[in-house]
């Protein structure tokens, strides 16, 4: 009795699934997104870049979700 089913393509699919591409081009303007976003700013200084935090969102959004995903775990995950 033979498979049908393509195995090794299969595989590949799911670690596929779980790829994350990250676009990390605001490295590039860091320095340039701080000097706008501190230019005229009276107290403390920013130090980090308002893409940065944006991109750390993201990350934590999808990293939850893969917590979340986790069976022993859904209990604690609102949503």
């Amino acid at each position: 009795m033979s498979s049908l089913r393509d195995w090794k393509g299969y595989n590949e699919a799911l670690v596929k699934r779980g790829l994350i591409l990250l676009d990390l081009d605001f490295v590039a303007g860091w320095s340039r997104e701080l000097k706008a976003m501190n230019d005229g700013k009276e107290g403390g200084r920013y130090h980090y870049p308002e893409s940065f935090i944006k991109l750390l969102a993201v990350v934590h959004a999808l990293s939850m979700h893969t917590f979340c995903r986790i069976g022993s775990w859904k209990a604690s995950c609102v949503g």
